[in-house]
């Protein structure tokens, strides 16, 4: 189930009932990728996807029409929920779908959500799913609708277990 969901996102609340999975101490910056690599090679741009800022953001080096962001964490959970926060209509209205996947090698995914109407305004977005499967690589992929998009825009990006 994806929704748009209330300001409690904006307010730094976390999730009732859930635990964050993908923090600066949990998921470092060192701990992130992506195909589409970061603003010349700034890893700190991954940082902003975790520091309760909307005002910064995510940004990818490279273009592509498919892109993904990875984590890696130290001990295996079973996320269950994505909290996310989009800065800009220019690039979310282009999206066309999201997964967000788990994996316990890096390599081989599992998607757990699809999303085939993915947001078209800028704001909160939160996506939620089933999933007793605990993984220690976590993984969002976006597709757009142009070949030469940038992937950025994401100010937030949260994970969350049970």
């Amino acid at each position: 189930m994806a929704i748009l969901c209330d300001n409690a996102f904006m307010r730094g609340i976390s999730a009732s009932g859930y635990t964050l999975i993908n923090n600066t101490t949990d998921a470092p910056a060192a701990n992130y990728s992506s195909n589409l690599g970061v603003w010349l090679g700034d890893t700190t741009y991954y940082t902003n996807l975790v520091d309760e800022d909307i005002n910064t953001s995510y940004h990818s080096s490279s273009q592509g029409q498919t892109g993904y962001i990875q984590f890696q964490v130290s001990t295996g959970s079973a996320a269950v929920k994505c909290e996310m926060y989009f800065n800009t209509n220019i690039i979310v209205n282009q999206y066309t779908q999201f997964l967000f996947q788990g994996s316990n090698n890096g390599s081989s995914w599992t998607t757990l959500y699809t999303d085939n109407a993915p947001p078209t305004t800028a704001g909160e977005y939160t996506a939620s799913w089933s999933n007793t499967t605990t993984y220690t690589y976590y993984r969002w992929t976006a597709t757009w609708g142009y070949t030469s998009y940038y992937l950025n825009s994401i100010s937030e990006m949260r994970w969350y277990a049970e």
